[in-house]
């Protein structure tokens, strides 16, 4: 198998696997609340990877100053991304917020133009008007008229995470281009799962964090179902980002950020969504141009 053929199975790994995890996930956040959530599923994976780390990458402990910095940011700012996005998935609709949040690499292409001087392409330009149109189309503010035009609160936290993701995933890849990938993974994903351990104080009187509601977390197959193919879709595209040198995984990241289109059909035939035509389009357009802008 080429590498080209190998990076594009693990974007597609990645993406069947937070198709269907995301869905399990907006169970466990209307189950138990979202940070709570968030925690216990990243915790849980957290624990999973350190354990495999352990027992099969311990030799892959070179760490350079730059690449131990970019790991533990990028752990903090997706972190952050995290508990906004399973936030959103309570709020829903899940159908929309879902496909929002994959918007994530048009911001790390703006980024790169606008710190970085990077040129782009006329299919980048394409792929970014195409998104943006897909976000305004899924926002819903086609839809109503102009007195009554505003964001709910489900797509104001889709759109803040894709910003957050966009940023977490480019420090991350450039963590993994200057160490292991798995050593990238797992400081990024500790201080992920130590964030979110310290945030459950202060989200009290906001969502329950007792040690019974906890337990509740543990015990439920959804987010332990969540926390697993969760781990299998970020470990495929880490992967494909350091089999990626050339493209700084681009094509990898374009192919997993088509996942929304499972997590999509199942949660408008699970959870009996209604959601205006429009809004589907719109979705699916942006995941079109995320697509388009990856692979400029």
């Amino acid at each position: 198998m080429n590498t080209a053929t190998f990076i594009a199975l693990l974007g597609i790994t990645a993406a069947i696997a937070w198709g269907i995890s995301d869905f399990f996930a907006a169970h466990s956040a209307k189950k138990v609340g979202p940070i709570l959530a968030a925690t216990v599923i990243n915790t849980v994976s957290t624990i999973i990877f350190s354990l495999t780390f352990v027992v099969f990458f311990r030799d892959h402990t070179a760490l350079t100053a730059s690449g131990f910095y970019y790991s533990i940011a990028a752990g903090a700012v997706l972190t952050v991304a995290t508990a906004l996005f399973f936030t959103g998935l309570q709020a829903g609709p899940v159908s929309i917020v879902s496909p929002l949040s994959s918007t994530y690499p048009l911001v790390t292409t703006l980024v790169a133009v606008v710190l970085f001087g990077a040129h782009l392409s006329i299919r980048e330009v394409s792929g970014i008007l195409l998104t943006c149109g897909g976000i305004v189309a899924a926002s819903g503010l086609l839809n109503t008229s102009k007195s009554e035009r505003k964001l709910t609160g489900g797509i104001r936290f889709a759109l803040a995470t894709a910003v957050l993701w966009g940023i977490g995933w480019g420090l991350l890849a450039q963590a993994i281009n200057q160490i292991d990938w798995q050593l990238a993974s797992l400081l990024s994903s500790v201080t992920a799962a130590l964030t979110l351990i310290l945030l459950l104080p202060f989200i009290k009187g906001l969502e329950s964090s007792s040690w019974q509601t906890i337990k509740v977390a543990l015990k439920s197959r959804y987010v332990l179902l969540a926390a697993v193919i969760q781990l299998i879709g970020s470990t495929a595209l880490e992967i494909g980002i350091s089999r990626s040198r050339d493209d700084n995984g681009a094509v990898v990241t374009a192919i997993s950020a088509a996942y929304p289109i499972l997590t999509v059909f199942l949660a408008l035939r699970y959870f009996k969504e209604r959601v205006a035509f429009i809004s589907i389009v719109g979705a699916i357009l942006g995941i079109v141009g995320v697509v388009i802008l990856s692979l400029g």
